[in-house]
C-alpha cells in the first residue's frame, strides 16, 4: 500500500536549479519536498566548474534571431545570474577565481561579426572591446573579443554541498513516475509512494520531456563531453584562471582552471547528428584527440600533453537555443527550469531563485520570453 504525504511545493530534480529553488523557498518557510530524480546523471553532475555571464553564442546571434530588446534582457539576466552565484559563493565560503570572457577571432567573417557585436553590446550598455593585440606566441588569430569580466572558476562540488547542507531537513521523495493535476493539487506518484503538492517545479532537465509531453519537441537531448588537460612542462596559459575562451561561434570552448590546466569542450560536429537526440552519454575518442589539436592551432607553444580527466554527459538544448524558465502554459501551479546552453551553474542557480520568487509572488527580472509559453505552437497533437 502506497504512503501519502502532502506538501506546499514539490521540486523534482536536485541539480543546481532544484537545489536553488528549494533553498530560496525553504528560506521563506514553505513546506517543501525534493525529488532527486536523475541526480546521478544530472546536467549539474557532469558540468564543468565554470560560470559566466552573457551567452556562449555572440550577442549578434541573439539580436538577429530574437530582436535587440530581447537580446538586452537575456544578456542582463545572464549577467545577474553570474553575479548572484558569485554573491552566494562569497557568502558561503565557496572557492572561486574570477577570470575574463574572451572570444578568439580567426577569420575575417568572424572579425566582422565581432565588431558588430561589440557595437551592439556597447549600445545596450554592456562592456565589450575588440583587441588585435595577441598573447605572446599566439598564431592564426586576428584578434580577441573581450566582453564584461564575468567568468570564473568555481568549486562546483562545494557549491552543491553547501546548498544540500542547507536542505538537510527537507524531505526527499522517490523517483517520479507520473504527475497528474487533480482539482487544486498535483498527485505525484513513485513506485511506493504518492505525494500531493499545491505547486510543482520541474528541474529534472532530461525528465521534463517525459513528464510534460507537450515540451518533448522543444527540449532536445544533446550529447557533449569535456576533457581536462595539463600543459607540457607546466607551460603557463596566457589568460587568468577563471577565463572562459570560446571560438568558432561557440563550437569550441576552453576554461582556464589553473595556470597550467584547461578544461575543454565542443567539437560536437564529430558526433552523429552533432550529438542531438542521443539516448545516453558516450565519450568520443575522436573529440578527445581533436580538442588539444584545435587548441594548438592558436597556441602552438603551449602544448596540452597530460590528460587528467574526461566526462561525457547529456544536456537539454531548447529548439530556439534560449533557456526555458517559468510557469508552464495551460498548467496552473506547474513551473519549468531547463536548457541553459552550457551555462548551467550560474543560469541554473538564478533560475531556481526566479522560480521561487514567482511562486512566492515576489517581483523578479526573469524575461517573459524565457517562459515556456513561447513554444505553445509546438505543442504535440498526439
Amino acid at each position: 500500500m502506497q504512503s501519502m504525504k502532502h506538501y506546499d511545493i514539490a521540486i523534482i530534480g536536485a541539480g543546481i536549479t532544484g537545489l536553488s529553488a528549494a533553498y530560496h523557498l525553504s528560506e521563506a518557510g514553505h513546506r517543501i519536498c525534493l525529488s532527486e530524480d536523475g541526480s546521478e546523471d544530472s546536467t549539474t553532475e557532469v558540468s564543468a566548474q565554470m560560470i559566466s555571464g552573457g551567452f556562449i553564442d555572440n550577442y549578434t546571434r541573439i539580436s538577429q534571431r530574437h530582436g535587440a530588446e530581447f537580446a538586452q534582457q537575456a544578456w542582463t539576466y545572464s549577467n545577474h545570474a553570474f553575479d548572484e552565484t558569485i554573491a552566494f559563493a562569497k557568502a558561503h565560503d565557496v572557492p572561486y577565481k574570477m577570470g575574463k570572457r574572451v572570444r578568439l577571432i580567426e577569420t575575417e567573417d568572424e572579425k566582422s561579426e565581432s565588431l558588430k557585436a561589440v557595437e551592439q553590446l556597447k549600445r545596450a550598455g554592456f562592456e565589450s572591446a575588440f583587441d588585435d593585440r595577441l598573447p605572446v606566441g599566439a598564431s592564426a588569430l586576428l584578434g580577441l573579443q573581450i566582453d564584461e569580466p564575468r567568468a570564473a572558476w568555481i568549486e562546483k562540488n562545494k557549491l552543491i554541498d553547501v546548498l544540500k547542507s542547507r536542505l538537510s531537513k527537507v524531505p526527499r521523495i522517490e523517483f517520479t513516475r507520473t504527475i497528474v493535476r487533480e482539482k487544486n493539487h498535483f498527485v505525484i506518484t513513485s513506485d511506493s509512494s504518492t505525494t500531493h503538492a499545491e505547486v510543482v517545479i520541474l528541474a529534472n532537465h532530461l525528465g521534463i520531456r517525459t513528464l510534460v509531453p507537450s515540451l518533448k519537441e522543444v527540449l532536445i537531448p544533446s550529447q557533449d563531453q569535456w576533457v581536462r588537460f595539463q600543459t607540457k612542462n607546466e607551460a603557463i596559459i596566457p589568460f587568468p584562471v577563471g577565463t572562459l575562451l570560446t571560438w568558432r561561434h561557440g563550437h569550441y570552448w576552453a576554461h582556464v582552471e589553473r595556470d597550467n590546466q584547461l578544461c575543454m569542450g565542443g567539437a560536437r560536429f564529430f558526433r552523429p547528428l552533432a550529438g542531438f537526440e542521443a539516448d545516453a552519454p558516450e565519450l568520443s575518442a575522436k573529440i578527445s584527440t581533436h580538442l588539444p589539436e584545435a587548441w594548438s592551432k592558436y597556441f602552438p607553444n603551449i602544448k596540452l600533453e597530460t590528460l587528467i580527466d574526461q566526462k561525457p554527459g547529456l544536456d537539454i538544448r531548447p529548439s530556439d537555443e534560449m533557456p526555458v524558465i517559468g510557469p508552464m502554459f495551460g498548467e496552473v501551479g506547474l513551473f519549468i527550469g531547463a536548457g541553459y546552453m552550457g551555462q548551467g551553474l550560474s543560469l541554473g542557480f538564478k533560475a531556481g531563485q526566479s522560480l521561487a520568487n514567482i511562486v512566492l509572488g515576489k517581483p523578479d527580472e526573469l524575461p517573459r520570453f524565457f517562459w515556456p509559453e513561447r513554444h505553445r505552437s509546438l505543442e504535440s497533437s498526439d
